[in-house]
């Protein structure tokens, strides 16, 4: 069919909107009341109801008539309901621009308009029928033929079935609209975001960041990122010389002190701030306009394009939250800076950590500073409360993760979040949810508490309160029984002292007090809860410090102090205002139905459902005005929390999976304008879809409900064995096939392996659920072969479900290297060709003496150099050996050989493989990392002349990998690494190293699994880079190149005949030439030494020992 008509005719024409139509094939028509830039609104929907007008244009509605019918109560039955039955009740699109509109289809409810009609605007304002009065029908779908033009159309009912509102399913607009420009997705959405007409941006090899002296902090911030991705060198500079585009960072008054501008040209991407914090969200806005891959540590291909776009940005809140609850179920300090760093994607400004509660207590409490009198240990808060959490549940068989963070984990924390602008809120729940204190506390079993510890178990009363009986242990999920006692001096006492060593550390603007759900303390004496938190309140602003609690603590919105914050959880929204703008007060918007994420997300998943009856979808988090919700007037909402409850969580996933996307909604509320977000939650899915790939790559799970996802691939920069990655998520592992083809040959298949294999969500548990999809495409095996010596381009083909139709392409280009002809290392190893070493190698100095009696320490430390290996102060490295008995061993340089020392550490744990690195504790002395055969890693610190101390526990769970080895600064960055292969999978992972010790792993490279030995270099190649090589089980060498990006790429052979090597170390310098130099050791004991020429292959061997057969690591 093909819709006519008559482009001279006019049927109707009033101000500029005209009832007309050209002619449109009907292929060409498209739902458009779905499209992004559609804004839908409506009369009203009905009080109390999830029935808004966004599920009149979700795509659902409602199957057939049994099914309508089945759930027409339900609250998440996909269905708007209006406010009210008397006119006008209407519902009403603008398209953003004319739209062609030739049919519109309406799935009606129960209730059902008997009569109604459409209008057409050019303003929004002035309305026009179009002709025609068109009759509703029962649980059915009524179309009606408009033909018209218009950006504005309105249905309006003029009768209705009874004297219930009128509901609708579905309303599809059949119809064109003209393209619109097209923008980058962005979450959340800027205030002012508009496209330009400056060329496109392009980031290259070549590009800078340019940041004035106060900015180049936060440029550098950008650029860690942007090196790992692209594998740029990106430098950050005060001025740039050369005509490539940059990325620049400006500084500009009257931005305030989160926003920003952002401008993209041919020439540069700029953004302007006030502030570091204004050019931190500019920044996070430039990695988003670069697309998800911007955030890979893996180097991925080209082009790195932006196109012409002006934002001025501000959020609408200054608080924009999440809380996390370790209380019931831990959180690792590395789970928790995992969550950091994906809520700054999304410019969150607060992390409310939950500290306290019934089932744990989670930070360490010294008895430091104590008060004069007070007997208190509180030692014991985290040995009994951190060793509790809670048990298994219906939704989850695991019991809760027990442990605590020292104060030295929450100093990391506040310092890792606030390097990414985001403060810590630290709760303290007082004085219900107390059992964590109670259980641990002798002296608050007192009898006014919840429980009354003074009788021993023979009956008789204890008169000393530190042996008062305490609380058992709570692991279930109920709550209302615990409380403190308000009129016992101990209560005070140890509030004042637990505050004040928590603020002490975190130094924020907020302490958390809790407040709620205090049912049994309530019943036992009605207010004593909220004059006991009124109590607490003054004794908190003693600090110097604003509290926040729960709205229980300000019944009706009276704070007890003007500018206290009252955090809205339940309760009638709006019953809260008249007692708020009373007392001065402040709110913080975290209302149940619209941001507790435990609350169902939506079909097919676990959730709580008694906040709206059913799930809090999308909608429930984006379609609502929080302060109008609320009455406030403006400057009284601080802004929004999105809050985690632990009882089913046991893992940072368990958090992010039923979180993400309600929580990027959520951070829009709190930083987009209203006028820019209502009625436009389809334009908000459309973004979701294109930055959600983004928290895949950041390794972060979501529920995929409701997102119309599209697969994404991309090359790698330099493939090597791994060519490229893809995205779809919700995808199982024979879901996704993917080929390449080069240079016209035939298309050879890739082996397809999902990162986080997918894990469909249940009704019964969301205990990881993995839905993310990023998938990592590698060559086969016998690839190389296949492909001549030489550049070859080519093209990744990534297919999903088996629909070639909709499959998705990514260039890439690999480089095949040529055999070396010289493949160096040792040519007869049983015969080096330079023995050379010890004057007497027929004697050597007892490497191994009979029993461990370390030497005493130096009388006077060794020059500090900081050296990799250098202990001494000659400038040569050293060497330090482990020996089968646990000793480890010191050995001087001397040139190529090295003299034995002595035994620098008798064991005090079974040590499994030692390396060194360089300093780690700002002495500018190399140090020692060791790992344990139970899989603990500690630094070593060296005291000078190759001395150690042991140091600080930097990691557990090493047993499942092996091969540790310095690396150097992969990618050319300006920190060290280490690498480590995983035993199972035979995948490489490296490691930052810092003083506080190693960062998650991050992976490589894969398929070493048949290499007997993997160390790293130091530069090696002949370049700048650090790289890497590795003996095979057949005794072949191979080197790895590093990149400016951190990945290793293929060097080739370089080397035959290491067999019988079973220790290989680059212990640093030897021989003064700058360059890193390969001892090894032979199964028959004797010691070689290799020289690095820098040309990418080792020098001819020196034999430089022997009687080395009881060393099971050098380093």
């Amino acid at each position: 069919m093909r819709v006519l008509a008559a482009l001279a005719a006019l049927l109707l024409t009033f101000g500029t909107t005209s009832i007309a139509t050209a002619e449109v094939d009907d292929d060409q028509l498209v739902n458009i009341a779905q499209l992004a830039d559609t804004v839908v609104t409506a009369s009203g929907y009905e009080s109390g109801s999830s029935f808004t007008v966004d599920r009149a244009v979700d795509g659902d509605d409602g199957t057939d008539y049994a099914t309508r019918e089945a759930k027409w109560f339900a609250q998440d039955a996909s269905r708007w309901s209006a406010n009210k039955k008397e006119p006008p009740v209407w519902l009403a699109f603008d398209f953003g621009q004319p739209a062609d509109i030739q049919q519109v289809n309406i799935t009606w409810g129960r209730q059902f308009a008997t009569k109604y009609k459409f209008e057409v605007s050019a303003d929004g304002t002035t309305w026009q029928d179009v002709d025609g009065v068109y009759e509703g029908k029962f649980q059915d779908k009524v179309s009606s033929e408009l033909n018209v033009t218009s950006r504005y159309l309105r249905m309006t009912t003029l009768g209705h079935r009874s004297e219930w509102p009128v509901s609708i399913w579905e309303i599809e607009v059949l119809g064109t609209v003209g393209e619109s420009e097209q923008l980058p997705a962005l979450v959340p959405l800027p205030a002012s975001y508009e496209a330009a007409d400056a060329g496109t941006f392009e980031l290259t090899s070549t590009s800078d960041i340019v940041a004035a002296a106060d900015m180049q902090a936060e440029a550098e911030k950008v650029a860690q990122i942007l090196r790992a991705s692209t594998g740029f060198d990106l430098p950050v500079v005060a001025e740039s010389v050369d005509p490539a585009a940059d990325i620049m960072f400006d500084t500009a008054e009257g931005l305030g002190e989160e926003g920003y501008t952002l401008k993209t040209t041919a020439q540069a991407a700029t953004i302007t701030a006030s502030t570091t914090h204004g050019a931190f969200n500019g920044g996070r806005t430039m990695l988003q306009l670069l697309g998800p891959w911007a955030l890979m540590t893996t180097p991925m291909a080209g082009p790195w394009q932006v196109p012409s776009v002006a934002i001025e940005d501000s959020p609408r809140f200054a608080y924009r939250g999440i809380m996390l609850d370790p209380a019931r179920s831990f959180y690792t300090v590395d789970e928790v800076k995992q969550a950091i760093d994906v809520m700054s994607m999304y410019k969150f400004s607060y992390l409310h950590l939950h500290l306290t509660d019934d089932q744990g207590w989670r930070i360490e409490i010294t008895n430091d500073g104590r008060e004069d009198g007070d007997t208190i240990d509180y030692t014991r808060l985290t040995a009994v409360g951190g060793q509790t959490a809670m048990g298994p549940t219906d939704r989850n068989s695991k019991p809760g993760v027990t442990g605590f963070y020292t104060q030295n984990d929450l100093r990391d924390i506040v310092a890792y979040a606030a390097d990414r602008h985001i403060a810590i809120v630290p709760e303290v729940d007082m004085p219900g949810h107390s059992q964590g204190i109670l259980q641990a506390i002798p002296q608050l079993n007192t009898p006014g508490s919840s429980h009354d510890g003074t009788v021993g178990d023979d009956g008789q009363p204890i008169t000393d309160p530190s042996q008062y009986v305490t609380a058992p242990p709570q692991n279930t999920s109920d709550v209302g029984e615990s409380y403190l006692d308000p009129n016992s001096e101990y209560t005070w006492q140890f509030l004042r002292h637990v505050v004040g060593q928590v603020q002490g550390i975190v130094g924020g603007e907020y302490f958390h007090i809790g407040g709620d759900e205090t049912h049994k303390m309530d019943q036992a004496n009605p207010g004593a809860a909220v004059e006991f938190l009124r109590e607490a309140s003054a004794m908190v602003r003693e600090f110097d410090v604003t509290p926040i609690g729960w709205n229980e603590w300000a019944p009706n919105g009276n704070v007890p102090q003007q500018g206290d914050v009252m955090q809205l959880w339940n309760g009638a929204k709006a019953s809260f205002a008249a007692g708020l703008t009373a007392s001065g007060g402040k709110a913080i918007f975290s209302h149940a139905s619209n941001l507790y994420f435990p609350q169902k997300a939506g079909p097919g998943i676990w959730g709580a459902t008694w906040a709206c009856g059913g799930a809090c979808g999308l909608e429930q988090f984006y379609n609502y005005d929080p302060e109008a919700d609320m009455g406030l007037q403006p400057g009284q909402l601080l802004g929004i929390e999105g809050a985690m409850w632990n009882e089913h969580v046991r893992s940072i996933q368990d958090f992010f999976f039923p979180a993400f996307p309600r929580a990027m909604a959520a951070a829009e509320v709190g930083w987009t304008p209203q006028n820019l977000r209502t009625g436009r939650i389809n334009n908000l899915r459309t973004r979701l879809a294109d930055t959600m790939p983004a928290l895949t790559v950041q390794g972060a799970d979501f529920y995929a409900y409701g997102i119309n996802h599209q697969p994404l691939v991309r090359a790698v920069a330099v493939p090597d064995g791994v060519v490229g990655y893809g995205y779809s998520p919700a995808t199982p592992a024979d879901g996704v096939s993917a080929t390449v083809t080069f240079d016209g040959l035939e298309p050879m298949a890739l082996t397809a392996t999902s990162m986080r294999p997918y894990l469909p969500a249940n009704d019964a548990n969301n205990n990881n659920r993995a839905q993310a999809g990023l998938w990592e495409f590698a060559l086969p095996d016998d690839a190389a072969a296949a492909l001549p010596a030489g550049t070859h381009g080519g093209v990744i083909t990534m297919v999903v479900g088996g629909d070639t139709d909709k499959a998705v392409s990514a260039q890439v280009t690999l480089v095949v290297a040529e055999d070396p002809e010289n493949p160096g290392g040792p040519v007869d190893p049983e015969e080096p060709e330079n023995p050379g070493g010890p004057v007497d190698p027929e004697e050597p100095e007892n490497p191994t003496p009979p029993q461990c009696e370390a030497m005493a320490g130096p009388v006077r430390p060794a020059r500090a150099t900081n050296l990799l290996g250098e202990a001494t102060g000659d400038l040569l490295a050293d060497m330090w050996s482990l020996s089968d008995d646990g000793a480890i061993h010191f050995y001087a340089s001397r040139g190529a050989g090295m003299v034995h020392q002595g035994v620098v550490h008798c064991p005090d744990v079974d040590l499994a493989e030692i390396t060194a690195i360089p300093d780690v504790n700002g002495d500018r002395r190399a140090d020692l990392l060791a790992i344990t055969a139970d899989g603990d890693a500690f630094y070593y610190y060296s005291t000078g002349n190759g001395f150690l101390s042991k140091g600080a526990q930097v990691g557990h769970g090493w047993t499942s990998m092996d091969n540790v080895s310095f690396a150097g600064k992969l990618g050319n960055s300006s920190t060290n690494y280490v690498i480590a292969r995983q035993k199972a999978t035979g995948d490489l992972y490296r490691y930052q190293i810092s003083g506080a010790g190693l960062s998650n792993g991050t992976k490589i490279g894969h398929g070493w699994s048949d290499m007997t030995v993997i160390v790293g270099t130091g530069q090696f190649t002949g370049d700048a880079n650090s790289d890497v090589v590795a003996i095979r089980s057949d005794g072949k060498m191979f080197a790895y190149a590093g990149t400016f990006g951190g990945a290793l790429v293929s060097a080739g052979q370089i080397g035959g005949g290491w067999e019988p090597f079973v220790n290989v170390t680059v212990p640093g310098d030897r021989d003064g030439n700058g360059l890193n130099d390969l001892i090894g050791v032979r199964d028959d004991g004797k010691l070689f030494f290799y020289k690095n020429t820098g040309t990418g292959y080792w020098g001819p061997a020196t034999e430089v020992g022997h009687g080395w057969g009881r060393m099971v690591d050098l380093s």
